[in-house]
């Protein structure tokens, strides 16, 4: 875990205080250069990703000395502002419109239904639920989320590699691989080590 994150079990601290009047200019004014190409409810996430971080990092902040802080802060929040909003902006991209996919006859495409019996069925189904070992299912957690994803469509599901790499956007050979190598550190966790 890197330092400074949080952990699952780990409750969210309590902002100690609002963010002050530069680092909430700094995040206005990266936001106001993409605001045109993503959505406006954005902005409070990136006021949030800032807190978080600065909350998080606070002991390390405060070890700088008192003229470097808000420096330090305000290069953290454009760094975090900008990665956020890069992000955004290429999820975007690689999202279609509906209404700009027509078929060979002319035909628009049309939505499928929001969700059907086996798709609710296969989302609320997890690997986890069905682990009844105490000690399986705390090494299953101890699993990154990728691995832990892995391993829940390939036995949970009963999905195929290229099937799961497909759901996950990885190429199937690397979830040939990883899937093993998932086993490995889930068996090497029983073992105490």
């Amino acid at each position: 875990m890197r330092p400074g994150a949080l952990s699952q079990d780990q409750p969210l601290p309590s902002l100690s205080s609002p963010l002050s009047p530069p680092l909430l200019r700094v995040i206005r004014q990266l936001w106001l250069r993409v605001n045109w190409a993503i959505s406006t409810d954005l902005l409070p996430d990136c006021e949030l990703e800032v807190a978080l971080f600065l909350e998080t990092h606070r002991p390390r902040i405060e070890a700088l000395p008192e003229e470097a802080r808000e420096a330090y802060r305000l290069t953290c929040a454009r760094r975090i502002v900008w990665r956020l909003l890069q992000r955004e902006l290429r999820q975007k991209a690689r999202a279609v419109s509906l209404e700009r996919l027509v078929l060979e006859d002319g035909s628009r495409v049309e939505p499928a239904a929001e969700a059907t019996a086996d798709w609710v069925e296969l989302a609320g189904d997890h690997l986890l639920d069905h682990l009844s070992q105490p000690d399986l299912a705390t090494a299953f957690c101890s699993l990154s989320s990728g691995d832990q994803e892995i391993l829940d469509l390939f036995y949970g599901k009963q999905l195929s590699d290229r099937e799961i790499a497909g759901r996950l956007r990885l190429a199937p050979p690397a979830v040939k691989m990883r899937r093993p190598r998932s086993l490995h550190t889930l068996a090497r966790l029983l073992d105490g080590g």
